[in-house]
């Protein structure tokens, strides 16, 4: 796996994937203590298409 710092200013785009339903913020976009997390479209576990939640997720370093 590569590491790497993310960088104030900078947009990072994701395709993340789980193997289980995650839990939902029903909100497009959420603000957090560091900057906000939009998601553009989240395809669910029957592949109904949604451009409104963002999976709950938690990255590590």
């Amino acid at each position: 796996m590569k590491k790497f710092t993310l960088e104030a200013g900078k947009t990072y785009n994701y395709v993340i994937e789980s193997g289980s339903y995650p839990q939902i913020h029903h909100t497009p976009a959420l603000q957090t203590e560091t900057g906000w997390l939009n998601c553009t479209e989240f395809t669910d576990a029957t592949g109904k298409r949604d451009n409104d939640w963002i999976p709950a997720i938690k990255l590590f370093l």
